[in-house]
């Protein structure tokens, strides 16, 4: 008989038949300990809550228990996935290479594709190359991690794995988002130049004059 463990730790990454299409592993165990698996709510509320308020605000996201940890899907592909992990015991030379300190860290790994992913992969700390997986990148999870990073990392992620319609909504957005900011910051600095000059010519109109 399967483990529910293993029943549903198998399918993690697994798409369809996606990830043995592209002669990725099927078993997302290998960067993972799978002995005292520890339990969801060790994850650190602070990260979950983050993480939550980014992930659901896609179109169509869910979320749910992942074999350890949470992971966040779109229709059966997961572009973000958080558990805890001892990257000393990991098969990928990337993760041992950030710390030789055993315990537990907290790991996020999710979905890029292309420049963007040799860039991450390369670039060390937090980031690191999953041992398994053709596009899984692994980030660790601290103090000093930049939440508007990530929120564009998972973005991306999720416009990795979501069919073309939600990606191609999901880049509208974005783009719409971009211009709002763009006008917002133009008119913010139009006003703060005319406020510049009105008072520069307040004190030009109030400087007493030479006899």
């Amino acid at each position: 008989m399967t483990s529910s463990r293993e029943s549903t730790g198998r399918d993690e990454f697994t798409d369809r038949g996606e990830s043995a299409d592209r002669g990725e592993s099927t078993d997302p165990a290998h960067d993972a300990p799978m002995d005292d698996a520890p339990l969801d709510d060790e994850v650190p509320p602070d990260a979950l809550t983050r993480l939550r308020a980014v992930c659901l605000s896609f179109p169509d996201a869910y979320e749910e228990p992942a074999w350890t940890g949470i992971r966040w899907r779109i229709r059966t592909r997961t572009f973000a996935h958080v558990y805890r992990t001892d990257l000393t015991r990991s098969p990928s030379p990337g993760a041992r290479a950030m710390t030789t300190e055993a315990g537990l860290s907290t790991t996020l790994t999710f979905r890029s594709h292309g420049e963007e992913f040799e860039a991450l992969t390369s670039a060390g700390a937090p980031f690191f190359r999953m041992s398994w997986g053709a596009n899984v990148v692994g980030m660790r999870l601290d103090d000093t991690t930049e939440w508007d990073e990530v929120r564009e990392l998972l973005t991306e992620s999720y416009c990795v794995q979501a069919p073309k319609r939600l990606a191609a909504r999901m880049n509208a957005e974005i783009a719409h988002a971009e211009t709002a900011h763009a006008e917002t910051a133009h008119a913010e600095t139009a006003h703060a130049e005319i406020a510049h000059a009105e008072t520069a010519n307040a004190e030009i109109r109030t400087a007493p004059t030479e006899a």
